[in-house]
């Protein structure tokens, strides 16, 4: 959605650097969010 409106409402130069900025930044806080909540649910049960 994000990157339908940059690109629609930006210049080409300036949604290129909206995509060189956004397309990393979204996979970090993917890692993150992952690996903040993923050993919740990823660990087996107790003995």
């Amino acid at each position: 959605m994000i990157n339908e409106m940059a690109w629609r409402t930006l210049s080409t130069d300036a949604w290129v650097t909206v995509e060189t900025i956004e397309t990393p930044a979204s996979i970090v806080c993917y890692i993150l969010i992952t690996r903040l909540t993923a050993p919740r649910y990823w660990n087996g049960p107790d003995p």
